[in-house]
């Protein structure tokens, strides 16, 4: 088989299929509590204060590391017995996901905001467990050689999901109510339920023995913590991994949708600039990351990005003073996607590089968490600061978030030079 066939059947297999599919499912529900809810809830004229607190939903997905270790020692009832640990947890998330949209979807938040809350909050941790087991179920089900090129038609998967969340749903929007729209969003999640019928539940043992709700602690959290704080300067890493993303934080959860809706752009327009052209950015932002971090290493590729993070913002002020010009709109999301897929590639490299292997999954899991907590944080925060102080002023004020990732930047590179020095590896070697 010449290098170029093994590279096909590689990506074209049973397996990839199989975990495009759960891509496609783990995708699909994070835009529902997130930037299309938060279409919902303007069309509802709730407050921006209250859409961004919206965001605070998605701790599930900061937190999910500490209920990670029950997924290995709990089995379903039943689902567990037929179909076999992985998969019989994945069709239990899956089955609660398609309840809980269905329950949100029969909310009306114009009346009552706090049951579409209750059911944003059980979207969001279905949603997070079910990344717990994908996760788990990938790393099982390949072999060592093709864990790497398993995590592409995950990400492709994942970014389908959020189309379909996003794009889709905002554009059947126009045509029909929004209880109808999430209602149908439901239907999607079965193509995980399929996938999850067809794969083949992977050999599965767990790595330690533990026997009480104590060894599970000490496993899942002190363990992996107590290891990273060997690091002579860990507390500086640990504010670094938080900083890096704060440009990007402010804009997440459905703050944004509220903006654009106030700028005068219709769904369409939205739908087709900032779902689709700042999908095929964010596509081509994860390449250049990579390549970026590959050619220039990861100190220069980290520089890079924090500035270009903090420089897109503030093309979104124009659209302030011209409301309702889509090629401003299309320039502004697309480059704020391409900036934030790119820092989400070189900050996996950088966490990567931080792990010890013999924690890697859990440390991982943590310093992933903690680099997505500025993102619920700051972004619960965000409809606050824009009522107080205007739409301009907050795109200035998330263009100088950059500046605490910045200031700690000359020790991040004198920590990476001092640990290249001791390990005879440069840290990008050691995060491939």
């Amino acid at each position: 088989m010449t290098a170029w066939n093994k590279v096909i059947a590689t990506f074209t297999n049973r397996k990839m299929l199989i975990i495009f599919l759960l891509g496609i499912s783990s995708g699909l529900p994070y835009l529902m509590t997130g930037a299309t809810l938060g279409f919902w809830l303007e069309e509802s004229s709730i407050s921006l204060k209250n859409i961004g607190a919206m965001a605070l939903v998605g701790g599930f997905y900061n937190l999910k590391f500490l209920w990670s270790p029950i997924v290995d020692i709990i089995k379903i009832p039943f689902l567990s017995k037929k179909l076999g640990r992985r998969r019989g947890w994945l069709v239990f998330t899956q089955i609660m996901l398609i309840l809980s949209i269905l329950g949100i979807s029969a909310t009306s938040p114009a009346e009552n905001l706090t049951p579409t809350v209750i059911f944003a909050l059980l979207i969001a941790f279905f949603s997070a467990t079910q990344d717990i087991i994908i996760d788990a179920f990938r790393i099982d089900s390949l072999e060592e050689e093709e864990q790497a090129a398993g995590a592409v038609p995950y990400v492709y998967g994942y970014r389908i999901g959020l189309y379909i969340a996003g794009a889709v749903g905002l554009i059947l929007s126009t045509q029909m109510s929004w209880h109808l729209v999430y209602a149908l969003l439901s239907v999607p999640v079965l193509i995980g339920i399929i996938a999850s019928l067809m794969a083949k539940e992977p050999d599965y043992a767990p790595k330690v023995a533990i026997k009480n709700t104590k060894d599970l602690i000490k496993h899942a959290v002190i363990d992996p913590f107590a290891d990273f704080v060997k690091h002579k300067h860990w507390l500086i890493l640990l504010l670094f991994i938080i900083a890096y993303k704060f440009p990007g934080a402010f804009l997440g959860g459905g703050l944004m949708s509220s903006f654009y809706l106030k700028m005068q752009f219709s769904k369409e327009e939205i739908a087709l600039a900032v779902k689709t052209f700042g999908m095929i950015a964010g596509i081509a932002g994860l390449f250049i990351g990579g390549l970026l971090a590959t050619k220039v290493g990861l100190v220069k590729a980290l520089w890079i990005d924090i500035i270009l993070q903090a420089v897109t913002n503030l093309l979104f002020i124009p659209l302030v003073y011209f409301q309702g010009n889509v090629w401003l709109l299309t320039i502004a999301v697309s480059m704020d996607s391409l900036a934030a897929s790119m820092g989400t590639v070189v900050l996996v490299g950088f966490i990567s590089g931080l792990c010890n292997k013999e924690y890697s999954a859990t440390q991982y899991a943590l310093l992933s968490s903690l680099a997505a907590l500025g993102r619920t944080l700051l972004a619960a925060n965000s409809g606050w600061i824009v009522e107080d102080i205007g739409w301009t002023n907050f795109y200035v004020l998330t263009f100088a978030s950059a500046l605490p990732a910045m200031l700690m930047m000359p020790f991040i590179s004198s920590y990476m030079k001092n640990k290249e020095n001791k390990s005879g590896k440069t840290i990008d070697e050691q995060a491939e």
